[in-house]
Formats: C-alpha cells, sequence, structure tokens
C-alpha cells in the first residue's frame, strides 16, 4: 500500500508500471486504487505470474478528478499465499486541468 496527496485541484491523468515476480506458480496479481478511502470504479490491472520466479510487467493509466488535498491510494494483492516482489516500479500523477 502506499499514497500520494494531491496539492492542487484539478484532473491528473494517473500512470502506473511495475515489474513482479512470484515464489508461487501461475500467482495472479493486481492492483486497485482508492481517492479519500473510497474504491475508485473502472479498470483494475492485473496480470499472472505463470512460472515461479518469473517476472512479468503491467501498465495502467486513468484520469481522475481530485480536489486539493484528496489523498490517492494504491493496493497491490494477490490470489494465493506467495511472496510477491516488486522489482521496479513507477507511479507518476500529471495534472492535466486544473
Amino acid at each position: 500500500v502506499s499514497q500520494s496527496r494531491y496539492h492542487l485541484a484539478g484532473v491528473y491523468k494517473v500512470e502506473m508500471w511495475a515489474t513482479v515476480s512470484s515464489n508461487t506458480l501461475n500467482t495472479n496479481v493486481g492492483f486497485k486504487y482508492a481517492k479519500n478511502g473510497a474504491l475508485l470504479a473502472g479498470r483494475r490491472p492485473w496480470w499472472s505470474c505463470g512460472a515461479a520466479n518469473n517476472k512479468v510487467c503491467v501498465a495502467a493509466y486513468g484520469f481522475v478528478s481530485c480536489a486539493a488535498g484528496d489523498v490517492f491510494t494504491h493496493y497491490m494483492a494477490s490470489d494465493k499465499s506467495a511472496n510477491v516482489t516488486i522489482h521496479d516500479m513507477v507511479f507518476s500523477l500529471q495534472l492535466l486541468k486544473e
């Protein structure tokens, strides 16, 4: 779980990219997002780590309207009890319109 706080009100482009692996065969891993504690509707990117310790990449983007001080939280979960490793991750907020 990690959080970002918006400092300016406006419309933002939210981008996420990650490389992950799991020590367990066929682990499904996914992300979901919340604004001020409420889950956002829309696509929730997920993927399957087929072979154990095989690195896979996922990327997603979307648009969200925010007020100054809003908190954006992103979560990662798996469908199995596994050690899921994030090897690299980028999370970006780009203000498009105030």
